[in-house]
């Protein structure tokens, strides 16, 4: 055998952001990671992650979305980008398909796990430590479940921990009220940091200029300030979020729309159409969704390869961007050769949008967590007295912004669609 790996560890603090350094040694058994966009909390629980999978005799941390198709995409890519940075890839085997990391050294690994049946968790053997990233689409049930299943046998001393990362999305959010609250009573369990793109020293100046312009007050404050937000002026009233039993297979007029992003997120989202039995209309059923930020156009090829594998969606009719006709061209390069570009035009956001609200959506809670999202924060732009406009704060909407795309052959007039029909809109309802 050759001479054991060795990691001078004691270089992790420099390579940190300094706000989140004391949370590397930090022992509560809930950390609650709160933060506005880019404020470096989700790669700062990833960097704790690793240094206690390198420095503990023994340890089992859980990497986490809320579903499992996220996991690989997100958080496992962060933990891998981290050790590649840190040059400690001869450290760790990896398991892309599992999403699951090894260190060489004592045997330690990361598992990456999606809470899509949290009972699965039961078969996890002494799992020590959870990272739970975007915790805000999680459960109380989920985080109890969590910190149930956390054990270690007689012979390991390892502190168990759970740590939760996310934004401050609504003032009347579990975690807010339940968790963050109850500190107020110097619950010992529980550890809160809070957090902004200020406490980002690596932030790129284009990102933090585009946080900077932010000027609507719910979003600048969650976003930008990193503080809990309270919604109003939202535009969608009439959406059930819920784990429905209906796929493409059951729905009518399947569509599906492609958003890009880097600086904004990714998304491609798939609907359908279902009449409601009670009320004889058509109402829109959002049955799956790809997600994803940070990434380049050849990561969200291989994202979409990777959940939709066997060139599964390669003959589907794709609705995409048109802003960027490039990357249009680089999906049809890469075998999804029905990728077009949407009509868009003047009016065409609001008359999308006009389009979606006047649909029940029905949102599948486990599948489309950033879809449901995005619905309920989605407002109007206000004006100086605070009173709601016809414009829209378009941020956080890209699973929004490609249901649009997608849903355009039946609300755009390009389609030659009858705007005098009764089946959505007439003409008046849509300003023509």
């Amino acid at each position: 055998m050759g001479e054991p790996l060795r990691v001078d560890l004691s270089r992790v603090p420099d390579l940190m952001n300094p706000h989140f350094v004391p949370l590397l040694f930090d022992e509560h058994p809930l950390e609650v990671m709160i933060g506005g966009a880019n404020s470096s909390k989700s790669y700062s629980a990833a960097q704790k992650v690793i240094y206690k999978t390198l420095t503990s005799k023994k340890s089992r941390w859980l990497a986490i979305r809320k579903v499992k198709k996220d996991v690989r995409h997100s958080v496992y890519d962060t933990l891998c980008d981290i050790i590649n940075k840190w040059d400690l890839t001869p450290l760790f085997r990896f398991n892309n398909s599992e999403s699951t990391i090894t260190c060489k050294l004592q045997g330690n690994d990361i598992l990456g796990v999606g809470l899509d049946d949290v009972n699965k968790l039961k078969s996890i053997n002494n799992p020590t430590g959870f990272w739970f990233d975007e915790a805000d689409q999680g459960t109380m049930h989920d985080l109890q479940q969590l910190r149930i299943r956390l054990r270690s046998d007689e012979t390991n001393t390892e502190v168990l921990q759970g740590i939760l990362s996310l934004n401050p999305i609504n003032i009347q959010h579990w975690i807010k009220v339940d968790l963050i609250d109850k500190m107020k009573t110097n619950d010992p369990d529980v550890f809160y940091h809070h957090s902004t793109y200020k406490h980002n020293i690596h932030l790129s100046p284009r990102v933090k200029e585009y946080l900077e312009s932010i000027t609507d007050p719910y979003y600048k404050a969650v976003y930008v300030d990193g503080n809990w937000g309270v919604y109003g002026n939202t535009v969608f009233s009439k959406y059930v979020i819920e784990d429905f039993p209906y796929g493409e297979d059951d729905l009518e007029n399947v569509c599906t729309g492609m958003d890009f992003g880097t600086v904004h997120a990714a998304a491609i989202t798939r609907h359908g159409f279902r009449e409601n039995a009670v009320t004889g209309e058509n109402d829109i059923y959002i049955f799956d969704e790809l997600y994803g930020k940070g990434w380049t156009n050849p990561d969200f090829i291989q994202a979409a390869e990777d959940y939709w594998p066997n060139e599964m969606g390669h003959d589907w009719k794709i609705i995409a961007d048109s802003a960027e006709p490039d990357r249009i061209m680089e999906w049809n390069r890469a075998g999804w050769c029905r990728v077009e570009a949407a009509k868009k035009g003047p009016g065409s956001l609001k008359y999308g949008i006009d389009f979606l609200s006047a649909h029940t959506l029905h949102i599948h809670k486990t599948k489309c967590a950033n879809t449901a999202k995005e619905i309920q924060q989605f407002k109007r732009k206000e004006d100086k007295d605070g009173m709601p406009t016809e414009n829209f704060v378009e941020i956080n909407d890209d699973c929004i912004a490609s249901m649009r795309y997608g849903t355009e052959p039946n609300w755009h007039p390009a389609y030659g669609i009858d705007l005098d029909s009764d089946d959505y809109f007439t003409a008046g309802d849509l300003g023509l």
